[in-house]
């Protein structure tokens, strides 16, 4: 599911200067600005797409604290598309899954684990049960399969 804004209205605040984008106090900053709030509905992927495919770089270690989460999560959504979003949360749940190619780096698994703990959402299915069950898989010897990859 993509990032949608909900039916409520979005609201403004006061007018503002000698503050960035993010309302931190910037003296140097000299543009006007207003305070804007709305709210997002995010899934377990997009949040997991934000903060793994990241700018500010969230590791394992600020992936144990709660606020460095949800300020990595709020920078990320001030300087993300929606079609990054929705990108992003598709691979990353590829990698969480186990469904890429490639293994995940361990940080995927300590974001995911950071998103549950932090905004009370899973994936679907646990990851330990994809583990168990990705290990139970019946491994095929090369060249039992047609060229094409799809059984005869």
């Amino acid at each position: 599911m993509p990032a949608t804004l909900t039916n409520q209205r979005v609201s403004a605040g006061a007018l503002q200067s000698g503050v960035d984008m993010f309302g931190e106090k910037d003296p140097a900053d000299t543009t006007p600005r207003v305070a804007v709030q709305f709210t997002l509905s995010l899934s377990f992927a997009e949040i997991l797409g934000l903060l793994v495919f990241n700018v500010c770089e969230l590791g394992e270690e600020e992936a144990a604290d709660d606020a460095a989460v949800m300020e990595a999560l709020r920078f990320e959504l001030g300087s993300s598309t929606h079609t990054a979003i929705t990108d992003h949360a598709h691979l990353a749940l590829e990698y969480y899954t186990g469904r890429h190619p490639h293994p995940a780096p361990a940080y995927v698994r300590a974001l995911g684990n950071a998103v549950t703990r932090v905004f009370g959402v899973a994936p679907d299915e646990p990851f330990a049960a994809r583990e168990t069950a990705a290990r139970r898989r019946v491994r095929v010897p090369a060249g039992s399969l047609p060229s094409d990859g799809c059984p005869a």
